[in-house]
């Protein structure tokens, strides 16, 4: 199947979520809003930035933000609330684990893929015979 056949689904669900937001609120804004989202949701997807992630966010944001304040009301604005018990801290010890483990794999990864002499050595063979070739050098035997 090509992408032709799914371009009418595309522009009826475009069309159903315009008229959803526009029936919803009755305001143009909203309607700017649904199309700059749009346009971020395509430039994302262009640039290769997953979208799975701030899904994510934007559905757990107000949870958090509504139990993230219900912990402050209740501990009189005392932000220690938030690591005073060894479970918070253990999970945020684990999330900066993940964090750091995450960033140093994609700067190994980031560094393998600029460094000439790792892509010789993948090559095969003798390294100086591999250098030479890749400089425009002749082997010798």
């Amino acid at each position: 199947m090509g992408a032709e056949n799914h371009k009418p689904l595309g522009q009826a669900s475009e069309r159903f979520c315009a008229m959803g937001v526009y029936a919803t609120s009755a305001s143009t804004f909203e309607l700017w809003l649904l199309l700059g989202l749009a346009l971020l949701g395509f430039a994302m997807r262009r640039f290769g930035i997953p979208l799975a992630p701030l899904m994510i966010g934007i559905v757990l944001g107000p949870l958090a933000e509504t139990s993230s304040r219900d912990a402050l009301l209740s501990a009189e604005g005392d932000p220690a609330v938030f690591v005073s018990s060894p479970i918070a801290v253990s999970i945020y010890g684990l999330l900066l684990v993940v964090v750091i483990a995450s960033v140093v794999g994609k700067v190994r990864a980031h560094a393998g893929r600029n460094d000439p002499m790792a892509a010789v050595g993948r090559a095969g063979g003798s390294h100086t015979q591999n250098i030479r070739t890749v400089r425009g050098g002749r082997r010798r035997r």
